[in-house]
Formats: structure tokens, sequence, C-alpha cells
């Protein structure tokens, strides 16, 4: 073999390690990326099955013309009433077959429900409970069955007598 046959497998073998050194980064990069993305979507399911939420009762308020469901958070996690607030949804279905859609906000629009707290932080924290008020012109027919979706897809379901 002649010296230039000696110099192309020294460059091949040179441009081979390059090659090698380049794809083991890539892979490296690509693992470590797909651990970070399993990781976040793991934090997020966790998350979502530490919020549960529980309607304990309601009743008809006449002289106001409004319905007020009484709902405790029964999960662990503290929840800002901000991140509640026109993302939450109410489904109540009527005793005659009625369906009527809410919203929760502060209040006051059409098909926005009200939000109160008994212990006024912003937060919904664990064991605590919240009133829901949603307007109506005229009394439902009872009982009435509420569904309150949250957010994050939790969601709780009760029968109010009224």
């Amino acid at each position: 073999m002649g010296s230039s046959t000696v110099i192309a497998h020294g460059l091949l073998t040179i441009v081979g390690v390059i090659l090698a050194t380049v794809f083991g980064a890539f892979v490296v990069t690509r693992i470590n990326y797909v651990n970070n993305s399993l990781s976040l979507i793991l934090n997020s399911k966790l998350q979502e099955l530490q919020i549960d939420v529980k309607i304990i009762t309601g009743f008809y308020n006449s002289s106001e013309s409004m319905y007020v469901i009484y709902v405790k958070n029964v999960g662990t996690l503290n929840i800002p009433l901000t991140q509640l607030y026109g993302k939450t949804e109410l489904y109540l279905n009527t005793y005659d077959g009625r369906n009527y859609f809410f919203i929760l906000g502060a209040g006051g629009e059409i098909n926005e429900a009200s939000v109160r707290e008994l212990v006024e932080d912003g937060t919904w924290s664990p064991g605590e409970t919240i009133l829901i008020k949603m307007l109506f012109q005229s009394k439902p027919s009872e009982p009435i069955k509420v569904k309150l979706v949250l957010p994050s897809g939790a969601y709780t379901e009760g029968i109010v007598p009224g």
C-alpha cells in the first residue's frame, strides 16, 4: 500500500469518528427531550388526579330568582378562582326536560354563574366550600340535576332538590 492509501484510510477513520460523535450527541439530546416531555405529561396528569370537587346541596332562592349550589373542594390542591372564571361549565337538567348551560364568572352576564367564597382569599382550598349562584327568570321544575365541569376535566354531578 502506498502513502495515499494510508492517508485515505486515516481521513475515513476521522470522518467516521466525527459522524459517530454527531449521531451520538443527536440521540442523547432526543432522549433528553422525550424524557422531559414525558415528565411534563406525567406531572400534568398527576395534578388532574389531585383535583376533585363534590356538589353538597343547593336550593332555589325565590327572593333573588336564583339557584344557589354549594360545592366543596375534596381534592388535595388549592385552586385559584381566577383559573375557573370563563372556563368552568355548569349543566342543569330539570325534571321537565329543560337544559340550561352556565359559565362560571364574576356574575352579571347572561348565562354566567357567580362564585362566592365563604373564606374570601381568592383560592379554593381543600375542604373549602364555595357558593355558585345562577340567575333564572322563573323557577325551573325540580329536582334539578347539576353537572359542574372544571377546566382540568374533573367533574361532579348531583341532584339539587330545590
